[in-house]
């Protein structure tokens, strides 16, 4: 969902004050599925977005919704993986363009923040990837110091998961995050440990920093929406 499509915002902000009820998409379970692909590079964006659509109002008060503006798709490498990422719609599960952004309600206790993740491995070798405590790799930091996981469970023995990429496979993670109701910026950081044709020791794994994928998240006014 665009944020500046006036007429379908309206139509969702009316959703959001009689309650969405249950949202059977199956990515929300947590699972890992395989498919899909990334292209092209944008630069993260560190302010908010464009305009949002108006709502009738007599006053500017705020309406206790938030926006999530999208730093459009993100790309980087790290030990023989692309690894890109994309802020997915809250309501359609679409990727959300550069500049865009995707509403959530601060009362509204589902997932808030979807995330697509497509990892491709472009070396002639197979990629072990490793999963410390069975958390996703991909976290984030506020910047009121507050760290955000992601609400999806892994199922892994010995507290670990590993995901093997060979040559040329591409494999797609859909991520969901509980974000609080409140404005701020939140900054990326995605660690795993890696190892290059064959399971290896902890000690004799690699790590790298991939590249931030940044979200800034707006509360939305009615004077905003009159914009």
């Amino acid at each position: 969902m665009k944020i500046m499509n006036k007429s379908y915002l309206f139509l969702l902000f009316s959703l959001f004050l009689g309650g969405c009820g249950e949202n059977n998409d199956p990515f929300l379970t947590g699972g890992v599925s395989l498919g899909g692909t990334g292209n092209g590079t944008q630069s993260p964006s560190t302010g908010g977005g464009n305009t949002v659509p108006s709502i009738p109002s007599e006053d500017s008060s705020p309406i206790g919704d938030y926006a999530i503006w999208s730093p459009g798709l993100v790309n980087s490498s790290c030990n023989g993986l692309n690894i890109s990422y994309q802020l997915l719609d809250n309501f359609l599960d679409t990727p959300v363009d550069l500049g865009d952004g995707t509403m959530f309600n601060s009362e509204d206790k589902q997932a808030n923040l979807k995330i697509k993740v497509t990892v491709e491995n472009t070396s002639n070798q197979t990629v072990y990837e490793y999963f410390k405590e069975c958390l996703s790799p991909l976290k984030f930091s506020s910047s009121d110091q507050k760290l955000l996981f992601s609400s999806n469970q892994i199922s892994c023995p010995n507290s670990e998961f590993v995901s093997i990429y060979r040559p040329s496979e591409i494999k797609t993670y859909y991520l969901q995050y509980n974000l609080p109701g409140k404005a701020l910026y939140w900054n990326s950081q995605y660690e795993s440990q890696y190892s290059l044709g064959q399971f290896q020791p902890e000690e004799l794994r690699s790590t790298c920093s991939a590249s931030d994928f940044n979200l800034n998240v707006e509360e939305i006014t009615e004077e905003m929406l009159k914009n």
